[in-house]
């Protein structure tokens, strides 16, 4: 037996209150304090406000032109896109994941690290929604996604990110495909069997494009860096490994940079604040999305399973086309919180936490702030 702090549930009410009050306080003024260098996304999108192109598929542009198509017909302004990016972040960072840890009573010290990590990457998503972009279509889909996820619809989620993906970003298809194959396989097998299909997809897919497209995939990434050169994006562009010279060397490189997603380490090198939080903020969320991962494993949880499934299958993707870690990490964000629902279902929505709250029958036993007799 130890003894822990355990929070009553108002005071996890009023954390979580605080949480969505800050991160919908920093989508409204965080504009404000952004360089214009980051809100490229919003000088691209009108120039197609008034485009005579359709909305078609697969095109290069396809994205930004059907966003504008998009924000044109529902008359979106950047006060409309600021509101409604104030609203939905909370909602998927916060609400979505943590809401029903408010009816119980929590572990102090798990509950306050989870929340800040939450807090961090939706401060993250805040700032890269500050503006008129494509995230604040992602944002929407993955609000229904969630819904969806949530009540065990994962067909309907699917089909969710897949038209999202079929519009505006067509690698999504590519990793619905990932999480299906990574949670099928992880269901029967457990987690580090999904984390190795996802390997094995990766691997896969690589060797596939060299030997149909007789080109490495890598192709992608350099030519947008050519085209970012002297870009802020440029500072923390995503370089090979190794030379390409054959299609093993090709998956090892897409390998290696899928590892240097999940372990961010490259970072460091550029030594600004930001980067050295990422560095710190990827590694620890992704330690508690697996340990979580095999909890939803353990109680065949299908909805924490596909999440896990989801953020690691996005991960993986990214590891063949995002061209720099800045990107990548405004990309992840829309991701982050199928982890965080996992988390929040598992570690502090699961019945070892409802039956730690039950046996505190007393009211003595309830010290805000103070501490209890748990167990170990």
């Amino acid at each position: 037996m130890a003894r822990r702090k355990i929070l009553a549930a108002d005071l996890v009410g009023l954390m979580l209150f605080l949480g969505c009050a800050a991160l919908f306080f920093l989508v409204v003024v965080s504009r404000n304090y952004v360089p214009a260098k980051f809100l490229y996304d919003e000088n691209t999108l009108r120039g197609f406000w008034n485009t005579t192109q359709t909305c078609g598929l697969w095109d290069k542009a396809n994205g930004y032109v059907c966003t504008a198509i998009v924000y044109r017909t529902f008359n979106v302004t950047l006060e409309v896109a600021i509101g409604i990016a104030a609203v939905t972040i909370p909602a998927v960072f916060l609400l979505m994941p943590f809401g029903r840890a408010a009816r119980l009573r929590v572990p102090a010290y798990a509950f306050s690290m989870v929340l800040a990590i939450a807090v961090a990457w939706g401060g993250a998503a805040a700032i890269f929604n500050s503006g008129l972009n494509k995230e604040l279509l992602a944002n929407i889909a993955i609000v229904f996604a969630l819904l969806f996820v949530r009540r065990k619809r994962l067909i309907l989620a699917s089909v969710v990110m897949l038209f999202y993906g079929v519009y505006i970003r067509p690698y999504w298809v590519i990793v619905v495909a990932f999480a299906w194959a990574a949670h099928i396989v992880s269901r029967k097998l457990g987690p580090r069997w999904g984390l190795a299909a996802l390997a094995v997809s990766l691997v896969s897919l690589t060797l596939i494009a060299a030997v149909v497209l007789h080109a490495p995939l890598s192709m992608i990434r350099a030519a947008t860096n050519d085209y970012r050169v002297g870009s802020e994006d440029a500072r923390s562009m995503i370089t090979p490994f190794f030379n390409v010279s054959n299609p093993l060397l090709e998956a090892a490189n897409m390998f290696v940079t899928w590892i240097s997603l999940l372990l961010p380490w490259p970072l460091v090198m550029l030594g600004g604040v930001q980067q050295l939080i990422v560095v710190v903020l990827m590694p620890v969320t992704v330690y508690l999305i697996i340990k979580n991962w095999r909890r939803a494993w353990q109680s065949a949880d299908v909805r924490c399973n596909f999440s896990c499934s989801l953020f690691f299958a996005f991960v993986t993707v990214q590891a063949v086309f995002e061209p720099d870690y800045g990107s990548f990490v405004r990309h992840v964000c829309g991701f982050v919180p199928f982890g965080l629902l996992a988390i929040g279902f598992k570690q502090f929505g699961s019945e070892r936490v409802r039956s730690m709250a039950n046996r505190q029958s007393s009211p003595t036993h309830l010290v805000r702030g103070g501490s209890e007799t748990a167990d170990a």
